[in-house]
């Protein structure tokens, strides 16, 4: 895994924030209310993901998405173009971002990197 640093993030104010970012790139789905739309995941950490949309939802939208794993609501705190950044409801463990990252799923996987609907887990630790 390797910890990357955009000029993206640095742009739009989120220099501050404190969690790693790891590169990734993969589909993923986005609800907004009765909508779905396909995304690209193009990094995440435990609190937000940069994400890749050809039309990209409002920056303070409500969303969920949903990858190999749930990875549970957000919202939007920044658009630029097709690129926009979401903060994470509720963080991911450090286990959800190895599942995504690495595909490292114990007797879950369909294949490298995929879980299978009917075993989707929630990425976020219950409180």
């Amino acid at each position: 895994m390797g910890v990357i640093n955009t000029g993206v993030a640095q742009q739009q104010g989120a220099g501050q924030r404190s969690a790693r970012r790891l590169k990734t790139f993969q589909v993923a789905s986005m609800h907004i209310g009765d909508d779905v739309r396909r995304v690209h995941l193009l990094n995440l950490s435990t609190t937000g993901a940069m994400v890749h949309a050809s039309d990209p939802p409002a920056k303070g939208a409500s969303c969920r998405l949903d990858a190999a794993i749930d990875l549970g609501s957000a919202h939007v705190t920044w658009v630029s173009g097709q690129r926009f950044g979401v903060m994470f409801d509720r963080p991911l463990s450090d286990a959800s971002l190895a599942i995504l990252i690495d595909g490292t799923i114990s007797n879950v996987s369909a294949g490298p990197g995929i879980v299978s609907p009917s075993r989707r887990i929630p990425a976020v630790l219950p409180r």
